[in-house]
């Protein structure tokens, strides 16, 4: 953590610590970026440092650097201390992940081919496991590490599909209940033709106020979590005559466990399709729930193949 790190960086970590302020100052962003590296390389569980280094990317318009910047951080504070990034690193990531893409400049040098959005190459048989999966009323879970192309593969497949809603957990979720059902919900609202389908009953959009402010006051009386949970099953299942014909939801790894227990009762709801995405062994009861449920179909994404590689190359060239 960042006051263990301070009590072992010592005087050289200062002093690299300033030169990067210096060479930031002076506009030379690459140069900082590359100091602050080199004190990470030496000294990895300095979380400040982490930080420092994705408002170096970020400045330099490097928003999916500062974003892999972030996901090293996490590991690492992980793995070695058995803790999770601090809220003002978290309050960072979130600030990464709001900028629009588009006002992000791309970093000097790489070629236009590199900075639009990469074709999906290969990938055939897992769309036709997803289509299988669909076609048998049961939700995909597609399993891969990270960069393996999950994010890729479900937004190619959110974009053939009218009426998709596409959500993703965040890093931080785990520690906020209900932090992940909140930003799908909204995104559920967003999506639909007919927002006001989802709630025919004033009384579920009453109770679902406890968790969106924006849908009124919230009941006076305290809230029980059976009721909460009903007026979400119910509001799901009139998400089709609201014009929402499927939920995708991507990384269940960092969703809360209130979240992923109340999804155990919607995946799959009547008349919607969903599908899902994973990192394998992230957490124990994502397995669990993969292994026991006949609702899900889970679908391993393998690395491309030496011939797929080849073509995604040539589409770059």
């Amino acid at each position: 953590r960042d006051g263990a790190g301070r009590g072992v960086w010592g005087r050289r970590g200062g002093r690299l610590m300033e030169r990067a302020a210096q060479e930031e100052s002076l506009g030379d962003l690459d140069r900082a970026i590359a100091t602050v590296s080199a004190l990470l390389a030496q000294e990895p569980l300095l979380e400040h440092a982490w930080r420092r280094l994705m408002q170096l990317h970020l400045a330099r318009g490097d928003r999916a650097a500062a974003l892999a910047c972030f996901e090293r951080c996490e590991a690492t504070l992980r793995d070695e201390l058995g803790v999770a990034p601090s809220p003002q690193t978290l309050a960072l990531l979130h600030r990464a992940e709001t900028l629009s893409t588009q006002a992000a400049v791309p970093p000097p040098g790489l070629p236009p081919a590199l900075v639009r959005p990469m074709p999906l190459t290969g990938r055939q048989a897992e769309r036709m496991a997803m289509a299988n999966a669909w076609a048998t009323q049961r939700a995909f879970v597609l399993v891969a590490d990270a960069g393996m192309g999950k994010t890729r593969l479900l937004g190619s497949w959110a974009a053939g599909i009218a009426g998709c809603v596409l959500e993703s957990a965040r890093l931080g979720d785990e520690l906020v209940p209900y932090g992940t059902l909140v930003r799908l919900l909204r995104a559920l609202v967003r999506h639909a033709r007919r927002p006001e389908a989802l709630w025919p009953d004033p009384a579920v959009r009453r109770e679902l106020s406890r968790l969106l402010p924006e849908l009124g006051p919230a009941p006076p009386a305290e809230g029980l979590q059976a009721l909460l949970h009903d007026a979400v099953e119910r509001t799901l299942g009139h998400a089709p005559a609201a014009g929402v014909s499927a939920v995708l939801l991507e990384d269940l790894q960092h969703v809360d466990e209130a979240t992923l227990s109340l999804l155990r009762r919607l995946v799959p709801t009547p008349g919607l399709f969903w599908g899902l995405s994973t990192r394998p062994g992230s957490r124990p009861d994502v397995p669990a729930w993969l292994a026991e449920s006949t609702a899900l179909v889970r679908i391993d994404l393998p690395p491309l193949t030496a011939a797929e590689v080849a073509v995604l190359l040539d589409a770059l060239a």
